[in-house]
């Protein structure tokens, strides 16, 4: 669309992941919706994603589906009512890991910046500022962040593998593990629940657990309808925009796509408000953190690498991890 939109050749109505619209208004192509319109969606729509299509006031897109974390946990392993707190998982993954028969309690790829940032944001970490638009300072020299990269060092305790076999290009290897029944928690996005339900695993989704005594809040991603500033039919535009967030949809989205709307009722959505597991997710969307929006979130994706790696595996402390992070991405800013 940045080269469609101004040559005459982009959609009326295009999708877009939020994380794409500071980029995205910034370059022009964004339309502001009226303010009827606006008013509508801040009604009838999630509050955690409107903000992602929300600038100084001022809407430029319609959130359509959400997707985060939450933890599932395996029915077979995991007798009863599941753990709210990561202290008892990590009690049992000591008593139940066996490395040399795959088997891990708990899961997850503390070396990635996304299904890291529990951890991380647990003691107030706030990636970019409050409201993620503030690429000069990612906050990784703050005390919040060490504390976080703290929690990174513990897990290796519960986890032990080397950061090398935990990455996001095994992370099939990780739910093919929870599939086999050899992992009871694996924390992942509504993304995996249609084949873990085909397969017919006997799983359960819960949210995410506490540490410290502290409620783990994670990531969250928005796909968001916007209209083109370049859009000869705005009006037509703009009505069918909004349409993408009315209950037709948000059912057509749940049919065809098992996808989550972003719309606060979901009452309405025949399949949707009786599904087990996707209603989790829902509720936990709402206390959810969405991807900072700004053009340096790159930068974050790329300096987690080698923090996460070195940290969790021991060969850096948190408060050299902090310092590393820091200056990687200055390094990374100074290279613009």
């Amino acid at each position: 669309m940045m080269l469609d939109g101004p040559a005459g050749n982009g959609a009326d109505v295009f999708m877009a992941a939020h994380d794409k619209f500071t980029t995205a208004k910034d370059a022009g192509i964004l339309a502001e919706l009226d303010e009827k319109v606006s008013s509508i969606i801040k009604d009838e729509v999630n509050e955690v994603a409107v903000k992602t299509v929300t600038d100084d006031g001022k809407v430029y897109g319609v959130p359509v589906s959400i997707e985060t974390y939450a933890l599932l946990y395996n029915k077979d392993l995991v007798k009863g009512e599941p753990a709210k707190t990561m202290e008892q998982i990590g009690e049992e993954a000591l008593k139940y890991n066996d490395a040399s028969s795959n088997k891990f309690w708990y899961l997850t790829v503390p070396t990635d910046g996304y299904p890291a940032y529990p951890f991380l944001s647990l003691y107030g970490f706030e990636l970019f500022g409050s409201d993620g638009k503030d690429g000069d300072n990612p906050g990784f020299n703050t005390t919040e962040f060490t504390k976080g990269l703290e929690k990174i060092a513990e897990l290796k305790k519960y986890i032990p593998i080397k950061s090398e076999d935990l990455k996001m290009e095994t992370m099939s290897l990780l739910e093919q593990n929870f599939k086999d029944g050899k992992t009871a928690y694996y924390p992942i996005g509504p993304w995996l629940i249609k084949s873990l339900k085909d397969e017919n695993v006997n799983f359960g989704v819960t949210t995410l657990p506490t540490m410290d005594g502290k409620q783990m809040k994670s990531f969250s991603a928005v796909q968001n309808a916007y209209v083109s500033s370049y859009s000869k039919y705005p009006k037509a535009a703009e009505l069918f925009a909004l349409f993408l967030a009315s209950d037709e949809a948000a059912q057509i989205l749940y049919d065809k796509s098992y996808r989550i709307t972003a719309k606060n009722d979901i009452s309405n959505i025949k399949g949707l408000k009786d599904d087990e597991e996707l209603r989790v997710y829902s509720e936990a969307f709402k206390s959810s953190v969405p991807m900072p929006s700004t053009k340096r979130i790159s930068y974050y994706w790329t300096t987690m690498i080698g923090v996460l790696n070195s940290v969790f595996d021991g060969t850096l402390t948190p408060e050299e991890g902090a310092k590393k992070a820091q200056s990687d991405f200055e390094a990374l800013v100074a290279s613009e």
